[in-house]
């Protein structure tokens, strides 16, 4: 769970290998193949994070 993201943790968020947990255990792949998997199918990933509120991510698909 991300609970706070900056906009410096946004700019890597869906790279590559990237991790920003580190208590936890990963290889950095999860968010970068939905990602991909989301833009072949023509649609969008964006994130918000909100002090306080934590972080949501949406995903919007073409009709």
């Amino acid at each position: 769970m991300i609970s706070r993201c900056s906009s410096w943790q946004q700019a890597r968020l869906f790279q590559l290998f990237q991790r920003l947990q580190t208590h936890v255990e990963g290889s950095g792949v999860g968010l970068y193949a939905v990602k991909k998997i989301v833009e072949n199918a023509g649609g969008t990933l964006s994130v918000a994070s909100h002090e306080g509120e934590g972080t949501s991510f949406t995903l919007t698909f073409p009709a």
